[in-house]
């Protein structure tokens, strides 16, 4: 594989991992007021989008008109803990450039049913996946995937409580995502 095609890869994946450690926040009190800004105070240099869902502030913002998606989900706080990152990774390009007065659902973990099984993400295995993919799991940020890679292998899924890497609860809340 050419140099080139090195480079563009690892940054790809550098890219991906900053944008998941920088909308991984905490979630706040989502019964906060929803943000308007007054038309008066926008300029031609800007754009206006309307951003709600599993974000920590939905609302309506005023950006800068070169913005990209991922910039909309910084300026509402980043995804809460109940967005469904795997729905928002495969469906949502970060990158695409924002329009004027468009509007960015994030779909919440809850939503995300279906009467299609192969729709169904195929569980995880947490002795071969990827950063990227581990970080997808709920309740799994960059700190807790680089443990489960540290930790490899594992012969049971309670490998992961007993080796102090997640709490039993957490193990329950993602047990039908994983696998060996």
């Amino acid at each position: 594989m050419p140099i080139k095609h090195i480079i563009v890869i690892s940054s790809a994946v550098i890219a991906c991992v900053s944008l998941f450690l920088t909308l991984k926040q905490p979630a706040k009190n989502t019964n906060e007021p929803i943000t308007i800004v007054p038309a008066a105070k926008t300029t031609a240099a800007e754009l206006i989008i309307d951003i709600e869902g599993a974000v920590t502030r939905p609302g309506v913002y005023a950006l800068p008109s070169k913005s990209r998606v991922v910039d909309g989900l910084i300026a509402a706080g980043g995804l809460t803990q109940e967005a469904d990152r795997y729905v928002i990774a495969k469906q949502l390009n970060l990158a695409k450039q924002l329009t004027h007065e468009e509007k960015i659902y994030i779909p919440y973990l809850a939503e995300h049913t279906s009467g299609n099984a192969s729709e169904i993400p195929a569980p995880i295995s947490i002795n071969s996946a990827s950063l990227t993919q581990l970080e997808l799991l709920p309740h799994v940020g960059t700190i807790t995937a680089e443990k489960i890679v540290r930790n490899r292998p594992f012969t049971d899924l309670t490998d992961l409580v007993s080796k102090r890497i997640i709490s039993h609860n957490e193990l329950l809340a993602i047990q039908s995502l994983i696998t060996l």
